[in-house]
């Protein structure tokens, strides 16, 4: 009979032993157990499952004679009234993370160094391709506020610090990410509680493994469309589907018409309209990637550069410059106006490549949210630019695309017309919307003369309404629409940073670390 350890997890454990010893996992710490009863008593999982360290039970009792020890109080949903809103497992101090932390801190430092050495471009590392949860779930809530806290308040206190930064976009898919389907069809993933327990006690490693286990990845050339998901909807279970179809059963709705739902739920009309309408996305494969990467060209011979900028445009720089020399002109950005971007995000946005959610900032407790506005005020002023290393800067600059297909049939090669949606990091946003609320009124001013739209809600439809409104009490006048292919992605940065540095400053740190590099960052969404 061969005896198998309890650090051995499931997926560690050769198949044939799985099927000769009809081995199960625990469904909270996913560690291998015989299921099959012997002699008339229990089966070893059934025996271990009610003393596994990560049942709920168990830790709520580890939790009380803690706080009996410590002379605290519980209440019902086992939270004890001294330790704010941290679960039983972390209020007992039963992890690395709070009864060594200094310990807990060199595992980590070992970990950072092995999966990105000295010189490594963290956006490969970071850009992971899970899907973290779009809500921080009652079982994680205390760990995450812990090492949410901890992870922001490094980066602010150590900014030089590249693995500050590095933990902090990589933490949110290791605790929060969705295991895929793939790694359940292959093994059963890690508990919640288990995750929980392998980030706080460093095994880091076990962590990473569980996150990157199933994700896809763009298939070599040669391969092009053997990848998983690049097949229509349904298409890795359509056997199933099918049979179901072919035999009366109602059919499953498809992710739009759940997400159409669930924005129904939250009073969302106009959204779920939207989500019910809007283009679909295109097939994900490396020959539509590669098409993708193609609207983004790198700066040519042929583009703008800062000195044809000031001599084409020199009255228009000049007018810009007095504007920025004025005292009314804001010069930096305020902690208030921090807080008020914070709290003023839109809720349900896409998360960035590392999976950081708005719904996950908002989960944390004060000690994180104080240090998130460290954090994003720090991303907008100069240190922004001397402090944070480079490496750093690439992965919060980066975005993931969302590609949809626009109408209109194939191109000329037989893709589709593709039209992408940049999904950027949830902190770079944050300081974007800073600092546009401070220069809000400013650039109203300064572009208003010239820019329809700039400092008003709704400046797409107060466009339109305009346009109508004028042709309505003008019919003799014409209006020309002009479509330029791509425009958007080859605006030249050299014309729009030579005239907004001279007439909004305030911008000028900004603009250096996001779009001051080679090309835009893009990952695949």
């Amino acid at each position: 009979m061969v005896h198998l350890r309890r650090a051995h997890l499931l997926s560690e454990v050769p198949a044939e032993v799985v099927a000769a010893l009809r081995l199960k996992a625990c469904r909270y710490c996913g560690h291998a157990w015989e299921a099959e009863r012997r002699m008339g008593a229990k089966s070893p999982l059934s025996a271990h499952e009610p003393q596994c360290r990560l049942n709920p039970k168990q830790v709520r009792h580890r939790w009380a004679a803690a706080a009996a020890a410590g002379g605290g109080a519980t209440d019902g949903s086992g939270t004890g009234s001294g330790s704010g809103s941290g679960t039983a497992a972390d209020a007992a101090g039963l992890y690395l993370f709070d009864k060594d932390h200094a310990e807990w801190r060199r595992r980590l430092s070992t970990f950072l160094t092995s999966v990105a050495p000295p010189g490594a471009d963290l956006a490969p590392l970071v850009a992971s391709g899970a899907r973290t949860v779009a809500h921080v779930p009652h079982v994680l809530l205390a760990s995450w506020r812990r090492l949410g806290a901890a992870a922001l308040d490094w980066a602010r206190v150590e900014p030089r610090q590249q693995h500050a930064w590095l933990w902090l976009l990589l933490l949110p898919s290791l605790l929060l990410h969705v295991p895929t389907a793939d790694l359940k069809r292959r093994h059963t993933p890690l508990s919640r509680l288990a995750r929980a327990a392998a980030v706080l006690d460093g095994d880091f490693f076990a962590a990473l493994a569980e996150r990157d286990a199933g994700i896809w990845r763009p298939p070599p050339p040669g391969q092009v469309g053997t990848a998983i998901g690049t097949g229509p909807p349904g298409a890795a279970r359509g056997g199933r589907r099918a049979r179901g179809a072919d035999a009366g059963a109602t059919p499953r709705p498809t992710a739009a018409q759940r997400r159409a739902l669930r924005l129904v739920v939250a009073g969302r009309l106009s959204a779920a309209a939207r989500a019910l309408t809007g283009d679909p996305p295109a097939l994900r494969s490396l020959a539509v990637w590669l098409k993708a990467l193609r609207l983004f060209p790198r700066a040519g011979p042929g583009q703008a550069t800062p000195a044809s900028v000031e001599a084409d445009f020199a009255a228009s720089l000049s007018r810009a410059a007095e504007f920025g020399g004025r005292a009314t002109t804001p010069r930096h950005v305020s902690r208030e106006a921090v807080t008020l971007a914070i709290r003023s995000a839109p809720r349900r946005s896409a998360p960035g490549p590392s999976g950081l959610r708005m719904e996950h900032l908002w989960a944390l407790g004060d000690a994180g949210r104080d240090a998130l506005v460290g954090v994003v005020s720090l991303l907008v002023c100069e240190t922004s630019v001397t402090w944070v290393p480079d490496a750093a800067k690439r992965a919060l600059s980066g975005a993931d695309l969302l590609l949809l297909r626009k109408p209109g049939g194939e191109d000329a090669d037989g893709l589709p017309k593709l039209r992408p949606i940049g999904m950027p990091e949830v902190l770079r946003k944050l300081a974007a919307s800073a600092l546009a609320g401070t220069m809000r009124s400013a650039a109203a001013e300064l572009l208003g003369p010239l820019q329809l739209g700039v400092g008003v809600p709704n400046a797409c439809e107060r466009v339109i309404h305009a346009l109508e409104a004028h042709l309505g009490s003008n019919p003799d006048h014409a209006v020309a629409q002009l479509d330029f292919r791509n425009a958007f992605n080859n605006v030249a940065r050299a014309a729009a940073k030579a005239f907004l540095s001279r007439g909004l400053p305030v911008v000028n740190h900004y603009m250096e670390w996001v779009y001051g590099g080679e090309g835009p960052r893009v990952g695949c969404g």
